[in-house]
């Protein structure tokens, strides 16, 4: 059932969406990488999730809450300012300060009511639970098998972003979409599958698993030390380097205008207060980046 009481004013509610969100992604990683793409499209700023990891992150960012730059004057940026989705299950706000006003439990279903189709890919081992896909219409889910140790290699087809042709193929033809990507690449071992990991890394990682998901400070292991795990941000870094390539070849085949939000679903401890990982509130594990633009070139 298509909608016919007023969305927006900016003509948001006839945009197609790409949603992008970068894995384990904080924001200093973001600030220090080299990233022609995302760059020439905005600089990005500091937000601060709701979620320490995949799961609450994402299904708050599906209710219409995306990270808050609290420190930002910009619309959507700042939902102080402007929110770029409001389900109209929440506390009423004018259309002066909402992007694009929804109906339904999720904004993947608001989005459906206005004709949109709704596209996902991903990612992390979250997106095999229906709790995430079943919010699509079409959900194609890249990554490594159920069983595979978290730490191990990973593929070149393990990446959402290295199946672009499939995924754009379900793309209808005269009909608006809503296209949401996960990247896994910033995801621990913050490999792409095009090229290996140094052994120096491997070591460090192999002594560190017990520490990952910040289940206890390094000084509680003898074998490593907060400064070997402060290296390993070097790797999401790079990592972040390649998904910056891949999205720059996306965004060259689709449409405009383009709403194109771009997000970290939390962070990651690097060696901060000796931890490693996430899943509990930390000031790196809350920040991440984030860009809202309406590319209209």
């Amino acid at each position: 059932m298509t909608q016919t009481s007023p969305r927006s004013i900016y003509g948001l509610e006839h945009t197609n969406v790409l949603f992008i969100t970068l894995d384990c992604c904080r924001y200093d990683t973001f600030e220090a990488a080299h990233l022609p793409h995302l760059k020439s499209i905005s600089a990005g700023v500091p937000a601060y999730t709701h979620g320490t990891y995949t799961l609450p992150a994402h299904m708050s960012f599906f209710m219409g809450y995306l990270p808050v730059a609290t420190t930002s004057e910009e619309p959507y940026l700042n939902p102080a300012v402007r929110q770029l989705w409001r389900l109209d299950s929440g506390r009423p706000r004018s259309l002066e300060t909402v992007g694009v006003k929804l109906s339904g439990a999720t904004i993947l279903e608001g989005y459906k009511r206005l004709g949109f189709q709704t596209i996902g890919a991903g990612g992390v081992r979250w997106f095999r639970n229906p709790t995430l896909r079943s919010l699509f219409d079409t959900f194609l889910f890249y990554g490594p098998a159920e069983e595979t140790s978290v730490f191990a290699p990973r593929e070149h087809d393990s990446f959402a972003l290295n199946h672009q042709s499939e995924i754009l193929r379900h793309i209808l033809p005269n009909q608006n979409f809503f296209l949401f990507i996960n990247c896994l690449e910033t995801h621990v071992p913050y490999d792409t599958g095009d090229k290996v990991v140094s052994a120096k890394y491997r070591d460090i990682m192999r002594r560190s698993k017990s520490l990952w998901g910040c289940k206890a400070p390094a000084n509680e292991l003898s074998q490593v030390r907060p400064e070997e795990l402060r290296l390993l941000h070097d790797l999401q870094k790079s990592a972040l380097e390649t998904v910056d390539k891949r999205i720059g070849a996306l965004l060259d085949k689709l449409p405009r205008p383009l709403l194109l939000v771009v997000t970290g679903d939390h962070g990651e401890c690097f060696g901060e207060d000796g931890l490693w990982g996430h899943g509990i509130p930390r000031p790196k594990v809350m920040e991440v980046p984030l860009i809202v633009s309406i590319l209209r070139k």
